[in-house]
């Protein structure tokens, strides 16, 4: 079976160059070259993107995302308006974008698959609004329903109880609070399966067909694993807490002694140190909880590519990712000290890593022979629900 690894060309100080253009003259213009510095960050990173000897392509104008992105700021403005003038016009407002958001979804994954192109062909995505309206709405509002059930049942259990105060409410509380985890857990599975599913089983390459058949209960397995992992952190938080408390308390005792027996307490000094540690210790705190974060996109991402195949007659590719916990975690981890300490400067570097990482980590398996594969693209599609996406944050990313 031939194998192809991807490769990344890109380099720190080459992005730089970029980044700081796009970010100098985003400010100037008021927020007006940004889709110009979409469109060159996009092509620079798809362009060092290498498989098989060729290399990928956006083809975005930067017209098209800036319409797209006018529009999406007007919407914004009229919920902040809204929400000055009456609260109520502000919630009509954020219900009407949640309404939205499943259409706005898949219209930016459209679009942004019908810019990518490799090849000379392009990209696509054939998922219906229909069926982004049950992945992005209907599927997560019921996952709600089944998690919030165990709080009904207590309030239910306790309002219906003789004496509340007594050991059988406490069993209710201890019921509902696991049951509630629980159905979290495979919720956020269930919902997790339903949308990668629908994302990746919807994706075109011409005439090929991604596919992917997943199941809810390895999602269930990788939530369990990444909770474990954020529980270690919670209890590092915990301990900084406590620590963070006694050295609180004894700064306050001496200060009141050393000003009982007529001396100045430096307490600028004494507030320094403690918001020192503070914040090295809140920072361990997030350095840790990446450890979670680190395990579910590595887990999540090795198994996706495991369970797709990228098929048509004759043709039949197997992607593949290789990515480990603890070299990601480390580009996490580095990379977030690197621009903390550089006040953001090192942010394209640090985009740079792990983009590399990421790409090194895939190949794909089977012949690259596409001779035969054409570009099934003809309609023209516009920038406005990929912009819109962008204005509210919307990430619908899989891998």
């Amino acid at each position: 079976m031939h194998e192809h690894n991807f490769k990344f060309y890109g380099k720190g100080a080459e992005y730089f160059g970029i980044w700081i253009v796009n970010v100098l003259f985003t400010i100037l213009t008021l927020g007006i070259y940004s889709a110009w510095a979409k469109v060159r960050t996009l092509r620079y990173f798809h362009g060092n993107v290498e498989v098989d000897g060729e290399r990928f392509d956006y083809l975005a104008t930067p017209k098209q995302i800036l319409i797209g992105r006018i529009i999406a700021v007007a919407f914004l403005c009229v919920w902040i308006l809204a929400d000055s003038i009456n609260p109520i016009a502000s919630l009509i407002v954020l219900v009407t974008g949640i309404v939205l958001y499943p259409a706005v979804a898949v219209r930016g994954m459209r679009f942004n698959m019908k810019m990518t192109r490799y090849r000379n062909v392009r990209f696509d995505f054939l998922g219906s609004m229909g069926q982004g309206y049950v992945n992005f709405l209907l599927i997560p509002i019921l996952a709600q329903v089944v998690v919030m059930a165990p709080l009904v049942l207590l309030f239910a259990g306790v309002g219906s109880g003789e004496d509340p105060e007594q050991t059988t409410s406490g069993l209710l509380v201890f019921a509902a609070i696991a049951l509630f985890m629980v159905a979290m857990l495979f919720a956020n599975a269930w919902v997790m399966k339903s949308i990668t599913q629908f994302v990746v089983s919807n994706v075109r390459y011409g005439h090929l067909e991604f596919k992917t058949s997943l199941n809810a209960g390895q999602y269930v397995k990788i939530f369990l694993i990444a909770g474990l992992f954020g529980l270690l952190a919670m209890i590092v938080f915990g301990i900084v807490a406590s620590i963070g408390a006694a050295i609180f308390g004894a700064a306050l005792d001496i200060t009141a002694l050393l000003g009982a027996e007529g001396e100045s307490p430096d307490l600028m000094a004494i507030m320094s140190n403690i918001g020192v540690y503070l914040f090295l210790g809140y920072l361990l705190l997030i350095i840790v909880m990446m450890t979670s974060q680190a395990y579910f996109i590595a887990s999540s991402r090795n198994y996706l590519f495991q369970q797709t195949e990228i098929s048509a007659e004759g043709i039949k590719l197997n992607p593949v990712s290789d990515l480990r916990m603890w070299p990601l975690y480390w580009v996490m981890t580095s990379n977030l000290l690197m621009i903390v300490f550089t006040v953001g400067l090192a942010y394209p570097f640090a985009k740079v890593r792990k983009v590399r990482l990421l790409t090194e980590a895939t190949q794909l398996n089977g012949s690259m022979d596409l001779s035969d594969i054409t570009d099934q693209v003809k309609e023209k599609e516009n920038a406005l629900g990929d912009e819109i996406g962008e204005a509210f944050d919307v990430d619908v990313g899989v891998i």
